[in-house]
């Protein structure tokens, strides 16, 4: 007959686990053992047991079952313990190799999940290992380092356009580190892209108060100001940037089409033409997409200030630079139909444009 619940065998309540490997099967002559198995550490636990006869084989299968899976979780750690060496050593291919091992012998081992991400970042900067990212979060939510797990899947969320998301996931990690500044930061540009501005601002804000301030920040606050027509501090975030690193062409280029924003078009120029000079192909070739690319910039103030004389004739002398000049005619035109004034002074920088090609 059956019998449910907790077996007691000589008043003890068997819960078997690999190191109690050592209790014999053997002792129970006639059971059929039912087990569950829990993924984190391998215990078998005795559910029910059937009193039948001639059924000793099952026994025998079950302990070889707990043996492989012994054998099986030595070798997972063993791996993990010779890629963790290498990735300390900076082997970062070798290591990648010795945590997939770990990861196909035992698919929940967390740390193995987490350190293969540190290897395959080392190898290639661009990939996007967004299974691992969702493995990782749905098998420990409290990692100790989950924290850096959503700002990288943020920092993909954001990339792709899923802001919503993005701003999700920051909020997660914030939780773990409330002052992590690059958090904010990465936030900022969410709500930014969103069109929500002041939050974007006081997250830059946030960011800097943390002391998390670098070039890029400085870069994309600039922009916000300059969105929000505030050009003198907008100049004074590229000139901070430009001061960090002196050889960014877009830089100049950005301050520059600030200042012919401001109708300062005589320093406006010279960046640009000092921006062309540094790296012409980042200005050229691919200064017209992708974030933070000065054509890019300009078409976001298009959307917000249609009626601005000025940002059509920032856009035309992009234009020149591509060499388009049917398009560049079409911005130089629609900014003098809003500002006739403007003609004379169009005309003069089209000619000291086309000095530089």
């Amino acid at each position: 007959m059956y019998k449910t619940g907790p077996v007691v065998l000589s008043s003890t309540f068997y819960n078997w686990s690999l190191s109690s490997i050592e209790v014999s099967v053997f002792e129970l002559p006639w059971a059929v053992l039912f087990w569950s198995e829990t993924l984190t550490n391998k215990t078998f636990v005795v559910k029910e047991v059937i009193m039948l006869k001639q059924v000793r084989i099952i026994a025998i299968v079950l302990l070889t079952f707990i043996a492989a899976q012994a054998q099986a979780t030595q070798s997972a750690q063993d791996y993990f313990r010779s890629a963790s060496a290498h990735l300390r050593a900076n082997e970062f291919a070798e290591a990648l190799a010795d945590y997939n091992k770990v990861i196909e012998l035992d698919p929940t081992h967390t740390e193995a999940l987490f350190y293969r991400l540190m290897a395959l970042n080392n190898l290639d900067p661009l990939a996007e290992p967004i299974g691992d990212w969702d493995r990782i979060i749905e098998l420990a939510p409290r990692y100790k380092l989950i924290w850096a797990i959503y700002l990288q899947r943020a920092n993909y969320r954001a990339r792709v356009g899923k802001f919503d998301g993005s701003i999700e996931d920051i909020n997660k990690a914030l939780e773990f580190v409330p002052n992590n500044g690059g958090a904010y930061y990465l936030r900022s540009y969410s709500y930014l892209m969103k069109g929500n501005l002041e939050v974007a601002y006081a997250d830059y804000k946030k960011s800097v108060e943390l002391k998390t301030i670098h070039q890029n920040a400085l870069l994309t606050r600039g922009w916000l100001f300059k969105f929000g027509r505030e050009f003198e501090r907008a100049v004074a975030d590229y000139t901070m940037a430009l001061e960090w690193n002196p050889n960014d062409a877009i830089a100049y280029v950005d301050r520059g089409t600030t200042y012919v924003l401001m109708g300062k078009t005589d320093l406006g120029l010279a960046d640009i033409k000092k921006g062309m000079t540094i790296d012409r192909i980042s200005i050229v070739e691919r200064g017209v997409e992708g974030f933070g690319c000065p054509f890019c910039e300009l078409n976001g103030y298009v959307e917000r200030y249609p009626l601005d004389a000025r940002v059509y004739e920032a856009r035309g002398i992009l234009r020149l630079l591509q060499q388009q000049e049917s398009e560049a005619k079409i911005e130089f035109d629609k900014s003098i139909s809003l500002a006739p004034n403007l003609k004379s002074e169009i005309e003069r920088v089209i000619r000291e444009v086309r000095t530089w090609q």
